[in-house]
């Protein structure tokens, strides 16, 4: 019989450490190494959870991701004051009955925002790729950072929520 498990995407969770897994799940079990960071959601990083979804034993919700992104001291906080991330409710139904591909957009729904990403059109096609498989809708305009901002504007003339990203 085949386990629930492997039929489950492992998401990238950030270029540092691609080795490390991490798995956000419902409570369940009593894992090696695991942090409750709220009644509904722990955070296990040890390879007996694993064996437990393996085994159809493990969490009834669960999301794996391999590598985290790191931040330096304050960089985050600096970031969030920026207004740089967009922050919704934790929602467990967003989170474990979505497409892991559609839920970049139901996070913008949550918000009731519509998610783009204004790219030159000669972006490099793993930037492009990368927008697309997190759900991303992509606007193409000309090489230029000027063409982007006018083009940026014209969509929040239109009512789309503009985010301005950096270079």
């Amino acid at each position: 019989t085949r386990s629930r498990v492997s039929d489950q995407p492992v998401l990238r969770g950030g270029p540092v450490q691609t080795e490390r897994g991490f798995v956000l799940h419902s409570p369940a079990g009593n894992y090696e190494s695991s942090l409750p960071f709220s009644e509904r959601m722990h955070l296990t990083t040890s390879r007996d959870i694993l064996d437990a979804l393996a085994a159809g034993e493990g969490p009834g919700n669960a999301v794996i991701a391999l590598g985290y992104a790191g931040w330096e001291a304050g960089q985050l906080e600096d970031e969030m004051a920026r207004n740089a991330w967009l922050t919704v409710p934790v929602d467990e139904n967003l989170l474990f009955n979505v497409a892991a591909e559609d839920r970049w957009q139901a996070a913008g729904r949550l918000l009731g925002i519509r998610v783009v990403v204004v790219m030159p059109d000669n972006a490099t096609s793993i930037k492009v790729d990368g927008v697309r498989s997190d759900g991303g809708e992509v606007v193409f305009v000309g090489p230029h950072n000027v063409e982007r901002v006018e083009r940026a504007q014209r969509l929040a003339d239109k009512g789309v929520e503009v985010i301005r990203l950096p270079n």
